[in-house]
C-alpha cells in the first residue's frame, strides 16, 4: 500500500516561495478545513479549539461544492 498522506512530500502550487497561501482570501473549502479534522490533523502540531467531526467536515465540503 501507499503511504499514508502525512508521509508524502507534497506542497501546494499555489504557495509562495516564502511558504504564504497565494489565494488565501479565496482559497478552497478542503484547504479552510485542513488542521481541523483529525484524519487531516496538522502536521506541525497545531490543535484547534474544537475539531469538527467528519461529518461536519463533509457537510460543509458539499456545500462549498453547490455554490
Amino acid at each position: 500500500m501507499g503511504k499514508a498522506w502525512r508521509e508524502l512530500s507534497l506542497q501546494c502550487p499555489l504557495l509562495t516561495p516564502s511558504g504564504a497561501c497565494s489565494i488565501y482570501d479565496i482559497r478552497p473549502m478542503i484547504c479552510r478545513i485542513w488542521g481541523l479534522v483529525k484524519s487531516m490533523a496538522c502536521p506541525f502540531g497545531c490543535v484547534p479549539e474544537r475539531w469538527l467531526t467528519d461529518t461536519e467536515a463533509h457537510a460543509l465540503l458539499a456545500k462549498a461544492e453547490e455554490w
